[in-house]
């Protein structure tokens, strides 16, 4: 059974971007205790990797679930729904990039640190049985991590892209869109000096 949930408790614990939770759900096996975290992305907008041009208009959507680290001793899985995006300057479809989770990956990059640290302590097959992952999974975290020798999950950006479009067509809704160039994924939405002007004036109206 799902439970919805309205306040904003779960998103914080769970402290990841452009994530927040909207449902969840207990499930109990064998092994312990599985909280199911149901999510919605707080960034409508994706950034194609072929141009650079970021992109509001969204063709398909696709369910994901991905392990994230655990959370009172329970497995945490998170279930939300990615989209496909059709850029605006060179027509291309693609499928947007989270900054929180690897491309085509399973886990969140921060659940991969953690499993890569451990194997670090201990060996693959200890650290699989821990995480109650394949060692196959582990070993494929490990390599990874490893080629790449990041220390921690949050990574400087080097070259940053900063394009302004609207949200809505014929509407005079305009945002800035932050987005790491190298990675190919959003960083930051933010309203226009126009918007924040309007919602500041007394006369203005929602």
């Amino acid at each position: 059974m799902i439970h919805q949930v309205t306040d904003n408790t779960l998103t914080l614990l769970l402290d990841l971007l452009h994530f927040t939770v909207t449902g969840y759900a207990i499930e109990k096996d064998k092994t312990g205790h599985i909280l199911h975290l149901f999510c919605r992305l707080t960034v409508d907008v994706g950034t194609c990797p072929h141009c650079q041009a970021v992109s509001g208009d969204i063709k398909q959507y696709k369910d994901r679930c991905v392990r994230d680290h655990d959370i009172w001793g329970k497995r945490i899985f998170l279930h939300f729904q990615i989209r496909r995006f059709e850029c605006p300057d060179c027509g291309l479809r693609f499928t947007e990039e989270l900054a929180a989770v690897g491309w085509r990956r399973r886990q969140t990059k921060r659940f991969e640190q953690v499993v890569y640290q451990q194997c670090s302590q201990s060996s693959k097959k200890e650290t699989a049985k821990q995480f109650q992952l394949s060692q196959t999974t582990v070993a494929g975290i490990f390599k990874r991590w490893a080629k790449q020798r990041i220390g921690t999950s949050r990574q400087r950006v080097r070259v940053l892209g900063m394009d302004e479009i609207a949200l809505k067509k014929r509407h005079k809704q305009y945002v800035l869109v932050l987005s790491d160039l190298e990675r190919r994924y959003v960083l930051a939405v933010l309203p226009t000096r126009e918007q924040k002007t309007r919602r500041l004036s007394p006369g203005y109206k929602r």
